[in-house]
């Protein structure tokens, strides 16, 4: 009986053995018919190509570092290199000016770096303006690798302030410039008996609003007050006619002076003070 019960568990035991490797047998043919048929390998086998792909990437990480600072060293070096300087400076715009003022207001040299312009032309333009009031606005611009424009606007001199037995060149920004003259400059307005710098401005800022036409016209621009009308101003024409108006509104009514004249038997005095209204000297 107990030998009985002995070989029983001896054959359950073979039979468990049994299955156990039947099993393993199956797993590694499922295994080898995902891997297309080939036996896994040992893990030793695998270690030289572990190691030639940590290579790999080692080198190309390290080459990729090395080409990035060569890149950063050439963009630096030639930063402050002389081929990052202005090589030619172009300058427009200016007819008064000579292009030796206007460099020296703006102080662009060529020993200036060209990538420093596009971030600059704002102050530029400030200390050019600051520095010659002849100048209304400028402006830099890179035209090429080593090349710029300075493109200038001008204060126009619009006329001739007489003070003191002399001559001042006056802008059309209202500004008067120190060069005295013996004499009033050609082609412009004679400004005289202002006695107010801010009267002046205004007045210049609405004569250089007027065409050019008129502006040809006018001789000399004089400040003449009345009680009534403390705002008088009496300009002298080329044509032999005077003209009385306001200079807070010298622009807008200027206007109708060349439609004025036309109907005018002869020479005499245009009004535009209150209304527009004429009247011959005789």
């Amino acid at each position: 009986m107990a030998h009985d019960r002995k070989e029983f568990s001896h054959n359950k035991y073979a039979q468990r053995l049994a299955e156990i490797d039947k099993r393993e047998k199956e797993r590694v043919k499922r295994h080898a018919h995902f891997s297309s048929g080939q036996p896994e390998k040992p893990i030793g086998s695998k270690l030289p190509k572990l190691k030639k792909q940590r290579v790999d990437r080692t080198t190309i990480r390290a080459t990729f570092l090395i080409v990035f600072f060569i890149i950063i060293i050439g963009v630096m070096g030639f930063i402050v290199s002389p081929y990052s300087k202005i090589n030619k400076i172009t300058i427009s715009g200016n007819d008064t000016l000579t292009d030796k003022q206007v460099l020296r207001a703006t102080g662009i040299t060529k020993q200036d770096f060209m990538w420093n312009f596009n971030k600059k032309s704002s102050e530029i333009d400030k200390k050019a303006t600051k520095q010659n009031p002849e100048i209304k606005k400028v402006t830099v611009s890179v035209t090429s690798f080593r090349s710029i424009k300075v493109q200038v606007t001008e204060n126009k001199i619009i006329g001739s302030v007489y003070k003191n037995g002399k001559y001042y060149p006056v802008l059309s920004s209202g500004y008067i410039l120190n060069n005295s003259q013996a004499s009033p400059m050609n082609d412009v307005a004679v400004y005289s008996g202002f006695k107010s710098k801010q009267v002046i401005i205004q007045t210049t800022k609405q004569y250089a609003k007027l065409s050019n036409s008129i502006k040809s016209g006018v001789s000399e621009v004089k400040f003449q007050p009345t009680k009534n009308d403390p705002q008088r101003l009496r300009i002298f024409m080329n044509d032999g006619n005077e003209v009385l108006v306001k200079y807070t509104n010298l622009a807008d009514k200027m206007a109708y002076y060349p439609g004025i004249v036309s109907q005018m038997s002869g020479n005499g005095v245009v009004n535009l003070e209150v209304g527009a209204y004429s009247h011959t000297y005789n």
